[in-house]
């Protein structure tokens, strides 16, 4: 399983055809915490600082497979990493009202107790 999907492998290179849900939930194995406003290229719209940008090990997906999105921005002290067999925090994500198909259905991630 890979992390974009693909249609072949990129450690094997062997075609894969078989896709595999994973998720929705998983754990954090890296953050970063952003203090600095950068600009969106496309809106020219800057995000609310600090924001915390998180890579999650999905439920069904190994090694370094991660998705990488946004922490609850209230919840970004309580995060501990995930480190090679240590477990990292539980998250969940929160998905938009209104589904268009794409990763922006994810609103952020939020600690799952």
């Amino acid at each position: 399983m890979q992390l974009p999907p693909r249609e072949v492998c990129a450690e094997c290179r062997v075609r894969a055809a078989d896709f595999v849900e994973v998720g929705p939930k998983g754990e954090v194995r890296y953050m970063d915490i952003v203090y600095y406003a950068m600009p969106d290229p496309l809106t020219g719209v800057a995000r609310e600082t600090p924001y915390g940008s998180i890579f999650v090990l999905l439920d069904g997906c190994k090694g370094n497979e991660t998705l990488t999105h946004f922490i609850r921005k209230d919840q970004i002290e309580k995060i501990q990493l995930g480190w090679n067999e240590k477990k990292g925090t539980r998250v969940r994500p929160v998905w938009e009202e209104n589904r268009i198909a794409d990763i922006w259905d994810i609103k952020y991630f939020e600690i799952d107790e």
